[in-house]
């Protein structure tokens, strides 16, 4: 069965997420555009699944994602594309929902968090 990009399917106690497309050999992987679009569908689809509860979710493309035309993504780069399109979003959740990211210790060790912060505080995170 494929679902779009970002669609999020409940099963049993957890919310699975529709995250990549899949070559000829059977092997996933996403363009940059499409993770965009899969993030910003996964907001909407939170929007409707969860009811304003909060959302925890590890670093999507952190790990063994194969992004096409995109060899040297960050995890500071993945980070902050996956802020950048949940404040998008957020301005159309009906209710206001908190996000949580979890990090493993390799990924913490390659973000700044100072200037997520910094980043981010001016927008209200």
């Amino acid at each position: 069965k494929q679902y779009k990009l970002g669609t999020i399917v409940k099963y049993e106690n957890y919310f699975i997420v529709a995250f990549s497309k899949f070559d000829d050999r059977n092997r996933a992987y996403l363009k940059m555009d499409d993770y965009v679009s899969c993030l910003l569908h996964l907001w909407d689809e939170c929007d409707r699944q969860y009811n304003g509860e909060s959302i925890t979710m590890p670093l999507l493309g952190s790990g063994i994602t194969r992004f096409r035309c995109h060899k040297n993504i960050t995890d500071q780069e993945l980070l902050e594309m996956i802020l950048w399109t949940f404040e998008l979003s957020s301005i159309r959740f009906r209710y206001q929902s908190k996000l949580r990211i979890v990090l493993t210790d390799d990924s913490l060790k390659n973000i700044n968090l100072y200037e997520i912060k910094r980043i981010f505080k001016s927008k209200g995170e």
